[in-house]
């Protein structure tokens, strides 16, 4: 009664007493709990969440925010971001119905979904499952070297079962880790990893342990270094496996204008500016051949080619081109193969379409690995329409391949705007307007070309969009070179698509 009858701005103070023994005073100022908190970065990434730790966020939104947790006045309180609690606290359907339902509760019962036992818990009950990750430092005076022993000392909950941690360089994976120690202590297990690692010849190399339970809660650990650039031991290599599909099989998938087009140029692009950085090895399906069973028999006997002699600069690149759809239920998304039956799409059977699952066999390879998805998200075209691309990306960075997507996740992707745009980009234009003009294409001059360029031509548009590339935290250090252009040459003679 005190408390809903009292001021707004009036402190109450609480003396208690259990039996005999007065319990310690407290006060509180009663106030609002706001229902859900946004944050939106410069980048365009955004994280829409609630108090409880239920929340919604963009390709690499998850990153922006998390909770600090106080371990009393002993110990120096701790902080995880919401990424390490992905699966368990990452609710889109929920989060859409919050503002709508007035409470977390109410929202789930909109999305009907099974409600939490007690939501207030949330944050508490997943903290309890998180693992620890701590690199142990090699020696700082020493520059980071290809092969170089890193450990790392990790520790999960008692009852919890620790998925194979892995190191990354620069998103480069090293070859499996070995398990040096193990023990249990004081509830928790207790393990010691080495890894020989897989170094890519750039300046900073950012070091990465990763690891996850078997109830899918991850933690991370990494230091950057400095790195002695030396030449690699034979030229690098890149390979190019292209899928594009604009004509499909069933007559009511909507047709599209370009990807077989953008195909064809990028695989040209790239064999005739790359004869000084590296060997070009290219793949590519085009319409009727773009199949499940045709992509998953040519990514097996690359896997296999990779694996026989790889090493940290060779390039792998995957361009995806064409329709793109999102499983309603799982959230997955799934790329439209030529002969996906539009029945069967809508009705949510995705067994002809190609998953990012099926990219898993080259997540042990130890070289770079770029994703370029330029699936047009249904091109603004009714009905091949999905809410988002966000799992795609997020399934594809789990690996560590870097991506770049033609725009953020709840964001249409206009027909031809992303890929003619990506041309210009490694013909020359992204090192002139964006780099250091030295003739060489590099990712992060990409990066920087499409985001402001893409962003540009959609301004005053209905369809804004923004590229997305990731992951966000290794992106800094990240200089690979992708084609040769001269800073006098003048920019690639194709033109851009307009709706």
């Amino acid at each position: 009664k005190i408390l809903s009858e009292g001021a707004w701005n009036r402190v109450v103070a609480f003396e208690l007493q259990t039996g005999r023994q007065p319990s310690r005073s407290f006060q509180i100022l009663p106030a609002w709990q706001q229902i859900v908190s946004l944050a939106i970065d410069q980048q365009g990434e955004w994280a829409y969440w609630a108090p409880s730790g239920y929340y919604d966020a963009s390709f690499e939104g998850h990153k922006l925010f998390g909770w600090q947790i106080n371990r009393g006045l002993e110990a120096l309180p701790d902080f995880f971001l919401a990424a390490q609690f992905r699966a368990m606290l990452e609710r889109p359907g929920v989060m859409s119905r919050l503002l709508r339902a007035g409470s977390v509760e109410g929202a789930f019962r909109a999305a009907q979904a099974e409600s939490p036992a007690d939501s207030a818990q949330t944050i508490a009950n997943a903290y309890r499952l998180k693992p620890t990750v701590m690199i142990i430092p090699p020696d700082r005076q020493a520059a980071v070297a290809d092969g170089m022993p890193l450990r790392a000392q990790i520790s999960i909950p008692a009852r919890q079962s620790l998925v194979a941690p892995k190191a990354f360089a620069n998103g480069v994976v090293a070859p499996p880790g070995k398990l040096l120690e193990q023990r249990t202590e004081e509830g928790s297990e207790f393990y010691l990893y080495e890894w020989k690692l897989a170094v890519p010849s750039d300046p900073k190399i950012l070091v990465q342990v990763i690891t996850a339970t078997d109830t899918e809660v991850t933690a991370q650990d990494q230091i950057l270094l400095d790195h002695q650039v030396k030449s690699p031991r034979r030229k690098p290599r890149l390979y190019l496996l292209a899928a594009a599909v604009d004509s499909y099989q069933d007559a009511l998938i909507p047709k599209l204008r370009t990807p077989t087009a953008r195909a064809a140029e990028l695989t040209e692009l790239l064999r005739s500016r790359n004869g000084k950085i590296y060997q070009i090895s290219a793949s590519t399906l085009v319409n009727d051949r773009v199949t499940r069973p045709a992509w998953r028999f040519i990514t097996h006997n690359l896997a296999e080619q990779l694996n026989e002699d790889v090493q940290p600069d060779d390039l792998l690149v995957i361009f995806l081109s064409g329709h793109g759809v999102q499983d309603p239920q799982g959230g997955r998304y799934h790329f439209v193969t030529a002969d996906a039956q539009y029945s069967q799409v809508m009705a949510g059977s995705f067994m002809d379409c190609l998953s990012f699952e099926d990219l898993s066999s080259f997540a042990d390879i130890s070289c770079r690995k770029l994703v370029i998805l330029d699936t047009c998200h249904g091109g603004a075209i009714q009905p091949m329409r999905h809410r988002e691309m966000k799992s795609a990306v997020r399934s594809l960075q789990q690996d560590m391949l870097i991506t770049l997507a033609a725009s953020q996740g709840t964001q249409e992707a206009v027909e031809g705007r992303f890929s003619s745009r990506l041309l210009e980009a490694l013909s020359g234009a992204a090192d002139r307007s964006e780099g250091d003009r030295d003739g060489v294409v590099r990712l992060d001059e990409v990066v920087a070309y499409l985001r402001r360029t893409v962003t540009e031509d959609s301004q005053g548009d209905e369809f804004v969009q923004t590229p997305a590339a990731g992951p966000v935290e290794i992106l800094p250090y990240l200089t690979p070179p992708l084609t040769e252009a001269s800073p006098q040459q003048a920019s690639a003679g194709f033109e851009r698509e307009t709706r």
